[in-house]
This record gives C-alpha cells, sequence and structure tokens, in this order.
C-alpha cells in the first residue's frame, strides 16, 4: 500500500474523539488483561518476526519497545538483521536481547533483502503462532492479548488480522484503516492485511514461508498462499487497531525501478493465485497503484437477459433502450421491457416501436406497480442465463459493461454483482451498499461523492465484496435467482434488492460491486421520490418492519466496521455519543 499522507486527510476530529475514548487502554484495562491471560491453562506462545536492516535507531527502538510492552507475555521476538551497515544496530540490538531472554537475535553474514530474512527469523520461531513487526512500526500495547483470546475462542483459525492506523514524522496517529471482514476479491486489489497478520506457525511452513523474488509484495503474496490452504471461515478479523505503521512523505526511499518491481510483484501474486483457481482474468494497474482484476466471459458467450420496467416517461425509457442496444459490445444480449400500464402516447408509442426489435420482447403488464413481480416474472420468461435487473431511469457509459459484469457474475461463488452508478452531475450514486441495523436499515456508499473520490483507502474506485448492491442495475445467474426465491413481493418498492442480496449471502454467496462498469443513474423518475401519500407511507412502513424482523442477523454488515457511523455518511468514524461500539465492546 502506498504513503497515504497525501490521499487520506491526517487525524480528523472525528478520529481525534474516536482515539480519546477508544484508541488507547487504560493501564487498567492492561492490568485486567494480563490478569485474566494469567488464569489461561494453555495459553498460546505468539512469535514475532521482526527483519531489520538500516532502520533509524529511534525507531527501531519504540518497535522493540512496544514489544516489550506487551500486557500478554508469552511471545518470542525472533529478529534476522539482515547485514546492516550501521554499528549502530548490532549494539542496539544486542543490548535489547540481552535485557530479555524473549528476544532472539541472528546476525546476518549477507545482505539479501526482506524475503530471506524473514525467512532466517521464521526458522527461530516457537509457538503456534506467528505475527509480523516491520522495524520501524510500533504494536499496540493489548495487541497480543488479543490475537492470543481470539485463538484461544477459535482454535480452529488460520490466521487473523487486525485494524490499524499511521504514525506520521512526529509520531502522531492518524489515517486509520478500519477494515473489512475477510473479502477475497478487496485481497486481490490490495492487500488490505497488511499489518497486524498473525499465522498459524505450521501453515506458514507448510507455505514455504516467504519468496524470494516477490520483495515490496511478500506479505501480500504469502497472506494469498495462506489463504489458498485454509476455508473462509478460519480466516478470522479482529476490529481493534492493534498495529500503528510509519507511513509518511519521505518515510520510504523506493526508486521507480523499485516501485515497479514492487507492482510487478504484487500483479504476478495475484495471478498464480486465479491461475492455481483455474480462474482467467486480466491483471492491470488500478488507483493507489492497486491491482484492477477483470475476469474474462465464459467462452460460451452465455446469453444476458436486461430486465426494464416501464412506466411513462418514454424520454429516458428510450435513453435507457437505446444506449443498451447500441452502446454495448456484448454481442448477446437481449432486454425484456415490461411496460406497467403506460398511459402516455409517446410511452404507448415507444412499447409498439420496440415490440418489432429483434432483441426486444416487450410484455404489457396492468397491475399496480410491484418491482419484485415485474422481476420475477420477466425472469421466468427470460432466455437468458444471466439476467440484469435494470432500471428504465439508466444510461450506459463504459460500452463493455456486460463483460465486466459478466466476468464476476459467472464465478460459482458470486452472487449479484452491481456497477458504479453516477448522477447526471458525475457524483456517486451508488458504488455498494452497507447494512446499518434497524434505524436505517442501508444505504449506498459514499454518495454524492466525486466520480473519482479516492475517499477511504480508494473503496469506491475498487472492486470488492459487499453486503447488497442496488437493483437500479444488479447482474445475477438465473439460476441462483431462482435458486433463492427471486425478489420477495411483499417488497413492493423498497429494500427488495437489499433483501435479495442479503438472501444470496444466506445462500453462501458473495455480492460484489465493481466500478469498472458505469452506468448514469437518473434517480426516481418512474415512481417519484418521496413517499408523498398515506398509503405509500403506509407501505414504506411495513416494507421497513418487515426488513428489520427478517435480517436482524446482519445489524453488523462484515464488510463494514462497526467503528464508522449508523447515522451520519457511510464511512464516516462513528461519534463518541453513538452506543453502537460501547455495545459492541461490552460482548467483546
Amino acid at each position: 500500500m502506498r504513503t497515504v499522507e497525501k490521499n487520506v486527510s491526517k487525524t480528523s476530529s472525528e478520529y481525534a474523539a474516536w482515539l480519546k475514548r477508544y484508541g488507547t487502554p487504560s493501564s487498567d484495562d492492561l492490568v485486567r488483561m494480563a490478569d485474566e491471560a494469567a488464569e489461561w491453562r494453555e495459553p498460546p506462545i505468539i512469535s514475532i518476526v521482526l527483519p531489520v536492516f538500516n532502520p533509524r535507531p529511534a525507531f527501531l527502538r519504540e518497535a522493540l519497545d512496544s514489544v516489550l510492552a506487551q500486557c500478554y507475555p508469552h511471545w518470542r521476538l525472533c529478529i534476522a538483521d539482515d547485514a546492516s551497515t550501521d554499528s549502530a544496530v548490532r549494539s542496539q540490538l544486542e543490548s535489547y536481547a540481552a535485557r530479555d531472554t524473549r528476544i532472539h537475535v541472528c546476525f546476518r553474514e549477507q545482505n539479501e533483502g526482506i524475503c530471506h530474512a524473514s525467512n532466517t527469523a521464521l526458522g527461530m520461531c516457537e509457538g503456534i503462532l506467528t505475527g509480523f513487526l516491520d522495524h520501524d512500526d510500533v504494536l499496540a500495547p493489548d495487541a497480543l492479548y488479543h490475537v492470543a483470546a481470539d485463538w484461544l475462542a477459535h482454535p480452529d483459525m488460520a490466521f487473523v488480522y487486525t485494524d490499524m492506523d499511521h504514525l506520521d514524522a512526529r509520531g502522531c496517529r492518524y489515517a486509520p484503516y478500519f477494515k473489512s471482514s475477510w473479502n477475497e476479491e478487496l485481497l486481490l486489489a490490495q492487500n488490505y492485511l497488511c499489518h497486524l497478520v498473525v499465522y498459524r506457525t505450521d501453515l506458514l511452513r507448510s507455505v514455504g514461508g516467504f519468496r524470494p523474488g516477490f520483495e515490496g509484495s511478500q506479505d501480500h503474496d504469502l497472506a494469498l498462499r495462506c489463504a489458498a490452504q485454509c476455508c473462509k471461515e478460519q480466516i478470522r478479523h479482529i476490529p481493534r487497531i492493534l498495529y500503528h505503521w510509519r507511513n509518511f512523505e519521505g518515510s520510504e526511499t523506493v526508486s521507480d525501478s523499485q516501485r515497479e518491481r514492487c507492482d510487478a510483484s504484487r500483479r504476478k501474486c495475484v495471478e498464480e493465485y486465479l491461475k492455481a483457481k483455474n480462474i482467467p482474468a486480466e491483471i492491470s494497474a488500478g488507483v493507489w497503484g492497486f491491482n484492477k482484476v477483470l475476469y474474462a466471459v465464459p467462452p460460451s458467450l452465455p446469453r444476458v437477459t436486461c430486465i426494464v420496467p416501464a412506466r411513462d416517461h418514454a424520454d429516458k425509457t428510450a435513453v435507457c433502450l437505446e444506449s443498451v442496444l447500441q452502446r454495448s459490445t456484448y454481442p448477446n444480449l437481449d432486454i425484456i421491457l415490461v411496460d406497467n400500464g403506460s398511459t402516455e402516447k409517446a410511452a404507448v408509442s415507444l412499447c409498439r416501436e420496440y415490440a418489432t426489435h429483434r432483441n426486444v420482447d416487450v410484455i404489457h403488464w396492468n397491475k399496480p406497480f410491484n418491482f419484485s413481480e415485474i422481476n420475477n416474472m420477466a425472469a421466468l420468461r427470460a432466455s437468458g442465463e444471466f439476467l440484469v435487473l435494470l432500471n428504465n431511469d439508466t444510461e450506459i457509459i463504459t460500452p463493455d459493461w456486460v463483460e465486466v459484469m459478466l466476468g464476476y457474475a459467472a464465478q460459482a461463488h458470486v452472487g449479484a454483482v452491481g456497477p458504479k452508478l453516477l448522477y447526471p452531475d458525475d457524483t456517486i450514486q451508488h458504488a455498494g451498499i452497507v447494512m446499518l441495523g434497524a434505524e436505517q436499515i442501508a444505504r449506498e456508499s459514499f454518495k454524492r461523492r466525486p466520480y473519482g473520490s479516492e475517499e477511504y483507502f480508494a473503496l469506491a474506485q475498487t472492486a470488492r465484496w459487499v453486503c447488497a448492491v442496488t437493483g437500479a442495475c444488479l447482474m445475477v445467474e438465473k439460476r441462483k435467482f431462482l435458486e433463492v426465491g427471486g425478489l420477495e413481493e411483499r417488497l413492493a418498492v423498497t429494500f427488495n434488492d437489499v433483501d435479495f442480496c442479503c438472501k444470496l449471502h444466506e445462500a453462501g454467496y458473495r455480492n460484489l460491486y465493481t466500478p469498472y462498469a458505469i452506468l448514469r443513474h437518473y434517480e426516481f423518475t418512474s415512481r417519484g421520490a418521496v413517499e408523498d401519500t398515506p398509503e405509500k407511507q403506509q407501505r414504506a412502513h411495513l416494507e421497513n418492519i418487515y426488513m428489520r424482523k427478517r435480517w436482524r442477523m446482519l445489524d453488523v454488515d462484515p464488510f463494514y466496521s462497526i467503528h464508522f457511523s449508523r447515522k451520519s455518511d457511510t464511512y464516516r468514524i462513528i461519534h463518541p455519543d453513538e452506543d453502537y461500539i460501547t455495545t459492541w465492546k461490552s460482548r467483546n
């Protein structure tokens, strides 16, 4: 991951408030944790791998002191100095090794790079768990306690990762990365695991440790190879900031050629991971130096059917249909236009015109508007192996939108796929949907942010698993659509797309947002933007009740941090006045 100081604002007032209340354990907390660990019958030994090469003495001292300050005592610090040329480094390491028998140091005779040095340190490790620390970073004092506690609660764990923040040149904390639970698609794009990651020691040794030749992305490569050896239930996430990454402009002296090699190794490790799974894909450079991963369209070119409900507003419907038919580059595409009782002459004429088109099937549906019922009916009639639910107030921007979405939707583990949707002013309307609990139910991510927003580690510009995507444009394999029973017809207007995605998630599929397919969405053209009648308000009330009862299990969105607000815009740090995190801390 690149230096973030230029792209992520420094400690905001929100993060400052969060740090004051939640960011640092008190001395009483640390004593309580130490006392608790002392009562454990078989506390795991956690080895920490620390490769060292010419660090600043002050930074190395902070790193070493952060291990010594752990409230959990059952650790082993395994240091491999990679032939540092600064003599002060050797004396510093020898001094610390003399202070504590848990610190073990090996001085390599030849500088061979971080992979070789880390493997040397890995060979010194004892105990069931092994984590990693960079020579200028800092562990939170309760880091190893929480790792040990999580392992004791989940002994089948393969590896666990935690949240982190950054240290600037003055040692101030900024730019917290509150991470998603296991998100394979996000990991292909960026090494979001990054720090702190602790693995089972036997797993590390079974994959051969670090691979020389992947320097700069060696931890990304290791994470992918380890992930390939276990199931997703064995990958744990501790939603606590337990690692402080020293990352600021000037903290790294990396040449352009070194950067290019790092980028190449990052793409290579992802290519190898997907190849081992027999998944053809194209990997190229994305924003922030992250990977852009596009999966190949199935060679059979399966038929894709777009279902477009419409009522009046012929001008918008015509724009939608023509953009699909004229701009799309995918060759095996058709449309079902469902006219839901249009009365305007222009709309009636439009239906008559498209009824003669060889790739358009016009269905007249003269029942009250029910988005779910309309799409379920059309899905049964569709000839396509894949379905696209498409609002009539959308417009295609990227011609290869079908190919992009189909590459994802054809993967066995993927449920629904949603694209980036833009408002007419080119701000974001949809970049995935997050579940917000009983009060808010759900909300689109990064709404009204600029088109190219790189907020929150560029997640709006990165393909990733999400709980839900919008039904304004959604692709899903027809077989999977029918498997979960299609859309819930009791949800006539709102939340039917969220409910559908939740059903796919419940069935074991993962819904996915991609920024590489882009449409424009003229929102609320068909039904209006507000619930402006008592009848509509009552319907909306009942749909809210249904969702609250049906999806209590998703009060905690696995792809949205507990540390984000449920009241303000998405990806904003929770305000100390909100009780949600307090409730979480009491449970954990």
